[in-house]
């Protein structure tokens, strides 16, 4: 007996079923939350630049280079990261 293949249920240029399009799923965050939001992520970033020049002249040391090495990556580093 030959084996068959299945029946594809949506055949090459057949359209799908669409989905049922909800207007629930996207809710609007309240003004307050989104202010506590961007203060706290300001808050993460200006704490991670300030943890990153404390730890730069035994970072220089670790990796054999200079501070000024150091601060340049990190400057250039820091063009491509949000903060």
């Amino acid at each position: 007996m030959p084996i068959v293949a299945a029946a594809n249920p949506h055949p090459v240029g057949a359209m799908r079923p669409a989905a049922r399009a909800t207007e629930d799923r996207c809710v609007p965050m309240p003004p307050r939350a989104m202010v506590l939001a961007l203060a706290l992520a300001q808050f993460v970033c200006s704490y991670a630049g300030a943890a990153m020049n404390v730890a730069i002249a035994p970072m220089a040391q670790d990796l054999g280079t200079t501070v000024f090495g150091v601060q340049t990556t990190i400057k250039a580093a820091s063009a491509w990261a949000p903060c």
